[in-house]
């Protein structure tokens, strides 16, 4: 079942009603990352990857809300036993992004996005060339900021040289993720001279994520917004009722497209 995975959608959304937080400082190892505590200690590549089998199953089973955290805990597990793995980083990294979406309070929110980015910075360590590592750096950052708000730029220049990075990379990478997310970086966050944004950038950038993955509805819905944000409430109008057209037609997971459902509501109702 593919899935519309909506808090790749917020992360950016909020950044500029959040404010920014300060980047994460760097990890010094996994170990000051990762909660392995009872975890029964593995070694060795062919233990790495039956942990990692165990991650992607339980990635797979998501929307049960108890998975996401199984599937960190057995990428982390991988990652200790493999230190050089870097697909296990990066997919303990993203799998922080519903790990904290689910938590039941602030402070857990951000220290799963937080734990979520310093484990991107692993990945990084061992390989800044891939795209994944600085895409989901770039999410968990953009979430930490919702829930630790400051006045500093450090964490949207931060979230920009990594979004650039991805992009650079694998533009079709979870359905044209890094441009989508810039699209909204541009479109949410304040103008100059206090910040990046910039309606005409985020339309730009809007319209080639649709582009590169038109049948992905977030990318429709994050047109519709930059279509709004430009005075362009046809054009605007037309990228909605696609959204919807693919959110019915689709095999997406029932909570997201409900998610997905209230953004386009909420973008329906804002139009004149």
């Amino acid at each position: 079942m593919r899935s519309i995975r909506s808090w790749r959608f917020v992360a950016a959304f909020t950044l500029a009603a959040a404010g920014c937080a300060g980047v994460p400082r760097p990890a010094g190892g996994l170990l000051e990352v990762a909660d392995l505590a009872g975890s029964p200690p593995e070694a060795g590549p062919e233990a790495a990857a039956l942990l990692l089998r165990e991650g992607d199953a339980a990635w797979e089973r998501r929307d049960d809300p108890a998975e996401p955290g199984r599937a960190r805990l057995a990428y982390w597990r991988a990652a200790a036993a493999d230190p050089s793995l870097y697909e296990a980083y990066w997919k303990a990294a993203r799998a922080s992004i519903p790990v904290g979406e689910g938590a039941a309070d602030d402070a857990a929110r951000a220290a799963a996005f937080e734990r979520g980015a310093r484990t991107a910075q692993l990945a990084l360590d061992l390989d800044p060339a891939p795209a994944e590592a600085h895409y989901y750096y770039a999410l968990n950052l953009g979430l930490l900021a919702r829930e630790r708000p400051s006045t500093g730029v450090e964490s949207i220049k931060a979230m920009l040289f990594h979004l650039e990075q991805a992009l650079a990379v694998d533009p079709e990478l979870d359905q044209a993720g890094p441009r989508r997310t810039l699209a909204l970086v541009y479109l949410r966050a304040p103008g100059w001279p206090t910040s990046v944004g910039d309606e005409e950038a985020g339309l730009e950038q809007a319209r080639r994520a649709a582009a590169t993955a038109p049948g992905y509805p977030m990318n429709q819905l994050v047109l519709a917004e930059a279509l709004v944000a430009n005075g362009l409430e046809d054009e605007a109008r037309a990228a909605l009722a696609l959204a919807r057209e693919l959110l019915a037609a689709g095999p997406w997971r029932d909570a997201e497209r409900r998610e997905a459902t209230v953004a386009a509501d909420r973008l329906s109702n804002g139009l004149p």
